[in-house]
């Protein structure tokens, strides 16, 4: 069994108004042998969230970062400064300039530029899928059969729209099945799946955790629509646990269509 905690979301939590919320999104994930941390919101407030929770920090094994946007990226410097040894696995890209335009004039959505300055030492920069212990994987997507969300059309990288072939997710293999957690889901999460199926070797997917990158305007219901047909067809049993950059429009939607569909908030605990 896997235990997923869902540090901070932008759903406020459900049962415990002392716990924070923020646009972003922190995981703490416990396995049979690793305790590990997936992604760092916004901020370090999911440090505060985790004290409240009973949670303690300084016996991660690891961080996995999947993305250098800074609603995962922002609580890293915080992370760093209490945590000094905990090893940190990132996306290549982390430290480049992304940028978004989704709200009128262009705005910069990167890291925090301290974290290059002042603790590049920590990151151990991944390009491509490998094994990080016996049982967890990061997976870079190689798969593009499904489309990728209408929302990356705001997004770059540099001066280019970005095609975030940089994106890692997590494979976690548990009594031979997955679990994959997928933050964001840029490259589509039906191809996210595909790819840590092909890189583990393992067909079945118990699990899929992380938000969808389903955002408000006019295409959100006919690519939610696209996208419960799709995975109904693939992926009937795999649980689906959605949250963070998934709009509500898509959420109803989802779970209206789909039974194995879950939204979750800040503080919620996913036993997968």
């Amino acid at each position: 069994m896997i235990k997923a905690t869902i540090l901070i979301d932008n759903q406020p939590s459900i049962n415990n108004p002392c716990l924070q919320s923020e646009h972003g999104l922190c995981v703490y994930v416990e396995t049979g042998t690793l305790r590990l941390l997936c992604d760092a919101g916004a901020s370090g407030a999911f440090i505060d969230n985790a004290h409240r929770l009973g949670i303690d920090l300084s016996g991660l094994d690891m961080v996995v970062v999947s993305h250098g946007h800074n609603d995962h990226t922002g609580g890293l410097p915080r992370l760093c400064a209490e945590n000094c040894g905990v090893p940190i696995y990132a996306a290549t890209h982390i430290f480049d300039r992304f940028t978004s335009s989704r709200h009128g004039r262009e705005r910069d959505i990167s890291a925090p530029t301290v974290l290059a300055s002042n603790h590049y030492d920590r990151f151990t920069l991944v390009d491509s899928s490998q094994w990080v212990s016996r049982e967890v994987a990061l997976v870079r997507c190689n798969v593009a059969t499904n489309p990728m969300p209408q929302g990356n059309n705001f997004l770059k990288n540099g001066e280019a729209l970005d095609e975030f072939e940089h994106e890692m997710s997590l494979a976690i293999v548990d009594d031979d099945a997955l679990v994959v957690i997928s933050p964001c889901s840029h490259r589509g999460a039906i191809n996210i799946i595909e790819s840590c199926r092909q890189f583990t070797g393992i067909e079945k997917v118990r699990a899929f955790v992380g938000g969808l990158h389903f955002v408000d305007g006019p295409q959100v219901e006919c690519e939610t629509s696209q996208f419960a047909h799709d995975i109904s067809q693939g992926f009937s049993d795999t649980a689906i646990f959605t949250g963070h950059c998934t709009c509500a429009v898509a959420q109803n939607q989802l779970l209206a269509a789909l039974p194995n569909v879950s939204i979750f908030s800040t503080g919620q605990i996913l036993e997968l």
